[in-house]
C-alpha cells in the first residue's frame, strides 16, 4: 500500500509538470508531425491523460477528442492527409468569438474538463489605452504583491527574477526571452517600503513589491535596471553600446501579448484566496490602469491601508480596506 501510495504521488508530480510544459507551448511556436504526436502525446499512457482534453489544429482543422477519435465541431471524424500533417495547439487568440463559444459548448456537451484554460482562456488584445502610450503596457501595473510568491510563480512561468533587497544596489526588471519571437518582454517592479525590518524579512528582503509597466524590446537589446528602493528604469549600456526603444505594442504579435503577462489564475493560491475575498471583500482599487482586484490575503497584522493603495509611474491607486488584501494580477 505504501509504494501504490508512493506511485500515486509521483504520477501526479509528473502530470503536474507537463500540464505546465504543455501550457507553455504556445510562446514556443511548437508543432508535430501527426506520426509524432500520437506516439508522444495522444497515444501516450500518461500525456495522453491530458492531450485527449485539450483542442488541437490538425493542418489548420481544429479538433478535439471525443469517442476515441479527433472530431470537429460537428462531431466529424478527422482524417489527417498522412504522417507529415502538422499538429498544433489551439489557441483562442484570432478566433472568432462563436467559434470559442462553439468549443465551449462542445467540451462541455462530451463532459471535457480540460487539465488547464484553453476554450476558457483568458485573452489579452490591445486596448485603446495601450494604443495611446504606444510601447508600454499599464494593464498589470499598480498592484502590491508578495514578493516571494511572485518570484516563485515568476520562475514557473518562464521569467527571470532577481529579489529586491533594501540595499544601495539596482536589479533589473523581471524579464521573459522568447527566442522564438527574437522578442525580450520586461516587467518593471520596485520594492514596498521604506522601514528595513517592517517592510523586510531579517535578512533585507522587501516582502511586498509595486509593480509597473510591461516592455517588449528586441531580444538582444541591453536590459534596463533600477534602484531596489525605487526610481526610474534605465538602460545599461556597456562597451560603447547604443541604446534601444521599446519596440510599439502594435508590432507585438496579438498571441504573445496575450500569452506573456504574469498569469496566476491557474495557481492554486488564486483559487484558495478567492473565497476569502468574497468573505472580507475590499474595494476595487482603480487607476489609470484600469480596476485592481485585491485578491491575496496578507500576513496577520499587516497593514490593510497600504495594502489597498499603490502608487507607481502608473499613477496612484487608493480605496477603502476592509481586510489586509493584496493583489496578484487580474
Amino acid at each position: 500500500m505504501k509504494e501504490l501510495k508512493a506511485a500515486v504521488r509521483d504520477i501526479d508530480r509528473m502530470l503536474g509538470a507537463q500540464t505546465e510544459r504543455l501550457d507553455r507551448q504556445f510562446l514556443a511556436r511548437r508543432t508535430w508531425s501527426y506520426a509524432a504526436w500520437r506516439d508522444r502525446y495522444l497515444d501516450h499512457p500518461l500525456v495522453g491523460s491530458l492531450a485527449r482534453r485539450l483542442l488541437w489544429t490538425v493542418d489548420g482543422t481544429a479538433a478535439g477528442f471525443a469517442d476515441g477519435a479527433l472530431r470537429t465541431l460537428a462531431d466529424e471524424p478527422v482524417e489527417p492527409a498522412g504522417h507529415d500533417t502538422e499538429v498544433t495547439l489551439w489557441h483562442p487568440v484570432g478566433r472568432e468569438p462563436a467559434e470559442v463559444v462553439a468549443w465551449r459548448d462542445w467540451l462541455e456537451r462530451h463532459a471535457i474538463t480540460q487539465p488547464f484554460k484553453q476554450a476558457h482562456r483568458e485573452v489579452y488584445l490591445l486596448t485603446d489605452a495601450e494604443r495611446a502610450t504606444g510601447t508600454y503596457s499599464n494593464r498589470f501595473a499598480a498592484h502590491i504583491v508578495r514578493q516571494h510568491q511572485f518570484h516563485s510563480l515568476a520562475a514557473v512561468r518562464g521569467w527571470r527574477n532577481k529579489l529586491r533587497l533594501c540595499v544601495d544596489d539596482s536589479a533589473p526588471p523581471a524579464t521573459r526571452e522568447l527566442p522564438q519571437w527574437g522578442l525580450r518582454a520586461e516587467y518593471w517592479i520596485e520594492g514596498e517600503g521604506e522601514d528595513y525590518g517592517v517592510d523586510t524579512t531579517e535578512s533585507g528582503s522587501y516582502l511586498r513589491l509595486r509593480t509597473d509597466q510591461v516592455r517588449f524590446y528586441p531580444i538582444g537589446a541591453p536590459e534596463n535596471s533600477a534602484h531596489c528602493y525605487g526610481g526610474e528604469y534605465r538602460m545599461r549600456l556597456r562597451d560603447g553600446a547604443q541604446p534601444v526603444e521599446p519596440l510599439p505594442l502594435g508590432e507585438i504579435p496579438p498571441l504573445v501579448l496575450s500569452e506573456v503577462p504574469p498569469r496566476t489564475r491557474r495557481s492554486p493560491i488564486r483559487r484558495s484566496s478567492a473565497r476569502y475575498a468574497a468573505e472580507r471583500p475590499c474595494a476595487p482599487l482603480r487607476t489609470g490602469a484600469g480596476p485592481l482586484r485585491p485578491v491575496i490575503p496578507l500576513p496577520d497584522g499587516g497593514d490593510a491601508a497600504r495594502a489597498c493603495s499603490a502608487e507607481t509611474r502608473a499613477g496612484r491607486a487608493s480605496g477603502p480596506a476592509a481586510a489586509p488584501l493584496i493583489s496578484l494580477g487580474p
